[in-house]
């Protein structure tokens, strides 16, 4: 979003924790704007829970136009709005979230909105939300003038060769068709589902099916022993890391993507597996039931293995160019990030001078 809006001689500087950088930071630059990410340092509790001492001084004393947080339900997300907005800053909340928190963090979340859902409102210019779902889950909140506003791809992002690329070209050749999945392996992804799944697809014997497993994360090696246990692990291909450059050649060698999660605010990796051509089967959550609008795209389904693996042999026995030259147009017409920025433009520009 910071590289479109650019191209309107907008510089944006980035506040968050970041894993590699430890000192302010040029990202990018062209021309006399930039981008900046400014590393801070705060403290969590129960990982929501986050408050970052210094981080309304250093904003507020900057001659910000405006500013942007992200989601209701965090701590300095009123804080910082109210002391913008007293200043005269053009102020946005921006939501990705649409349901509620669970278990202790349920508690935590009815203290904050009753505590600061008023002052979050109040002192919102703009909020934008990534889906529908994000916008009726604010609107339950009782908050006005929600605009949907979807993220996107960076179509200029550097390709390169993968580095393993005859080890995945072996593994290929060996079937007719390639499942994907692409993600951290952990429990809100459902990975015994997942070879559950493909257990039950190879024992149907209608195809030759191989499956790729792009990811690491705490349940990796629960996940390759309980392959091993089902008697599939010889029929995937587990790639723990690859380069963002780099995973294009792994979307062009698959057939179909998959993704069974719990909780998807958006989906990059849907975005990226509809680019190459895959049709995409997921779970019923904001970002798969925004993206897939239409069954060439692929479909969401609640997590039913003989539902799913139905639905997976149709489409890789269906699958054409056609359908993979639609999905690619899909992408590429509707999730360009300079487009998006145009949007988010013609929005904030408006309000400016409301």
């Amino acid at each position: 979003m910071a590289k479109g809006l650019l191209n309107f001689s907008i510089s944006t500087d980035i506040y968050s924790r970041f894993n590699n950088i430890n000192e302010e930071t040029v990202f990018y630059s062209e021309e006399n704007n930039q981008i900046k990410l400014i590393p801070i340092k705060g403290i969590s509790i129960l990982q929501k829970i986050t408050y970052f001492p210094d981080l309304i001084k250093q904003v507020a004393t900057q001659n910000y136009d405006i500013v942007q947080v992200h989601e209701d339900s965090q701590l300095m997300t009123p804080f910082i709005l109210k002391r913008l907005h007293k200043r005269g800053v053009k102020t946005v909340l921006y939501q990705g979230m649409y349901t509620d928190y669970r278990g202790i963090n349920r508690v935590y979340q009815l203290l904050l909105d009753f505590l600061f859902q008023k002052t979050i409102k109040k002192n919102s210019d703009i909020i934008f939300v990534k889906t529908d779902l994000a916008k009726q889950y604010l609107l339950k909140k009782r908050f006005s003038t929600v605009v949907v506003l979807s993220i996107g791809l960076d179509f200029s992002k550097k390709q390169t060769p993968y580095q393993s690329q005859e080890i995945l070209r072996s593994f290929k050749s060996r079937y007719d068709n390639l499942l994907l999945y692409v993600g951290k392996i952990e429990t809100r992804r459902n990975p015994l589902f997942l070879m559950d799944l493909f257990f039950d697809i190879r024992s149907k014997r209608t195809q030759n099916i191989g499956m790729v497993i792009v990811g690491d994360g705490p349940l990796q090696i629960m996940m390759e022993e309980y392959a091993q246990k089902l008697g599939i692990k010889e029929h995937v291909l587990f790639i723990k890391k690859v380069s963002n450059e780099e995973i294009h050649e792994i979307y062009k060698s698959c057939d179909l993507f998959v993704l069974p999660t719990n909780n998807e605010i958006y989906g990059m990796v849907i975005m990226e597996a509809l680019l190459y051509g895959l049709p995409v089967i997921s779970t019923p959550e904001a970002g798969p039931l925004a993206i897939l609008s239409d069954e060439r795209l692929g479909v969401c389904r609640p997590l039913n293995i003989n539902d799913w693996s139905k639905v997976i042999l149709k489409y890789l026995r269906d699958n054409n160019d056609k359908d993979r030259e639609f999905r690619r147009q899909i992408i590429l017409n509707n999730y360009d990030w300079n487009k998006i920025a145009q949007q988010y433009y013609n929005v904030v520009s408006k309000n400016a001078h409301s």
